[in-house]
């Protein structure tokens, strides 16, 4: 007994003790090391003032992200990765034609990190104590003419079928398709890790039984269509192993179809454009829809 009383009083002393230590960390020093207040605005005054779709962010220190409060709504491709990054990985993570804004604490850390992604500088804007480097991969001029992940709000119809009976999808902004009162059930942007790359891709998320449609028309010019589609990781965890049943149709006329099935693998498809066509139809299906976490990107160009 003597000793349980010694023993609460050892742990009430310390108890008492890590209430002014807790609160002189998290008042002085949690944030020691990280961005001013001043640097995280002028961050990102200079993104939302720059970004463009396919554009992405790497803050050098990826454990200070207060910044992020001040971003306008819609940008998200901010990634945490620049130590793990390799220049391969980069052709993954953005767009044909979009840029890196690098978030840097000092100018001196740019050479080495340039050198190791094989990255160009294309400009350079003091933010406060920190200074962001708008930089290029090389595929400024690989823009397509349409990217799915870029361009879903470029869609012309979205909509779910069943025996010849269709729910349409509502635009609700340039980047996303709400197809129902649940809020899983839209089509749009998203940033998702398909077979284990971080990249942009449309959230696809199929109903039971029902076809998702996603058509666009073909731009002048255009001769060849790629498509890729994928699980989260997610879903192919799940114990339903419902596959995606995957159609492509050139004006109405089925060019492409196979069966995406519950496994961590990017299906692809590479498919030349006949001149004339005008309209692609983008469609899947399946059975079971529980935790059918899908996803699909590529372009028309």
């Amino acid at each position: 007994m003597k000793f349980d009383k010694i023993l609460r009083s050892i742990f009430l002393w310390v108890f008492i003790f890590s209430i002014p230590s807790t609160f002189i960390f998290w008042t002085f020093l949690s944030d020691l090391g990280g961005y001013d207040e001043q640097t995280e605005k002028a961050f990102a005054r200079i993104i939302n003032t720059g970004f463009e779709e396919g554009d992405i962010i790497f803050p050098q220190i990826d454990w200070d992200l207060n910044f992020l409060k001040y971003l306008d709504h819609g940008i998200t491709t901010v990634y945490l990765t620049l130590k793990e990054t390799s220049a391969n990985d980069l052709k993954y993570m953005k767009e044909d034609g979009g840029r890196i804004f690098l978030l840097l604490d000092n100018e001196e850390a740019w050479p080495q990190i340039s050198n190791r992604l094989k990255l160009k500088e294309i400009s350079r804007k003091s933010a406060g104590k920190g200074v962001v480097i708008i930089a290029s991969d090389g595929t400024l001029r690989d823009r397509k003419k349409v990217l799915f992940s870029r361009d879903i709000g470029e869609a012309s119809e979205v909509y779910f079928e069943k025996d010849g009976k269709r729910e349409n999808c509502k635009k609700t902004s340039k980047s996303r398709w709400q197809c129902s009162r649940s809020d899983w059930n839209y089509v749009g942007l998203t940033v998702a890790s398909m077979a284990g790359k971080q990249q942009k891709a449309v959230w696809a998320h199929p109903r039971s039984n029902k076809t998702l449609h996603v058509k666009y028309e073909v731009p002048e010019g255009a001769g060849i269509f790629v498509l890729n589609t994928a699980f989260l990781p997610a879903a192919v965890s799940s114990s339903n192993r419902s596959p995606v049943e995957v159609n492509v149709s050139f004006d109405d006329s089925n060019v492409a179809e196979y069966t995406n099935m519950s496994v961590s693998k990017i299906y692809s498809k590479r498919i030349d454009i006949p001149n004339g066509v005008k309209n692609i139809d983008i469609s899947f299906f399946v059975k079971d829809d529980g935790q059918r976490h899908f996803v699909f990107n590529g372009y028309i160009d």
